[in-house]
């Protein structure tokens, strides 16, 4: 059973078992990171029963988790460049969007500021901690305004 009390050698076998987990699935700088934050989460929940068989799981689990997230982030990017997207600000039926952009209210520039940096509708709901659909519609209500079209969002909104 896992105790505060363990061994100082104890702790750095946890820790290179959470390093070595993580490495075989992401960069090493990134297993580092994991390796953290698998002993946050130790120290945060009830003590597990077996500790090496804990730090592995949540090493592994934290190391594709990061793999999905990098994979996601490829896609928008590549979506982007693709001209996938229609883009917020860009060529349009006015010719100088900034001037209209410093006129918005806080919240609708820091949505046109994450819509341009590529973030998913998901991802901004998140940030902002609001619902999917209330992120949606201010979107779409911030495309009218300047003349846009709506936006088809094949990298999973």
């Amino acid at each position: 059973m896992f105790r505060p009390e363990t061994e100082e050698s104890d702790w750095r076998e946890l820790a290179e078992l959470a390093r070595r987990v993580a490495s075989r699935l992401v960069p090493w700088d990134r297993a580092e990171d994991i390796s953290q934050e698998v002993f946050l989460l130790l120290f945060a929940s009830d003590p597990p029963r077996d500790a090496r068989t804990f730090v592995s799981a949540v090493a592994r689990r934290l190391a594709l988790s990061y793999l999905r997230s990098e994979r996601r982030r490829h896609e928008r990017e590549r979506a982007y460049a693709e001209g996938l997207r229609a883009p917020l600000i860009g060529p349009g039926p006015r010719s100088d969007d900034s001037l209209e952009l410093r006129r918005l209210p806080a919240r609708e520039r820091l949505l046109a500021t994450m819509l341009y940096e590529g973030l998913t509708v998901r991802e901004m709901g998140d940030r902002l901690q609001a619902p999917k659909s209330s992120v949606q519609r201010e979107i779409e209500r911030l495309r009218r305004r300047f003349g846009r079209p709506s936006s088809t969002n094949p990298a999973g909104q």
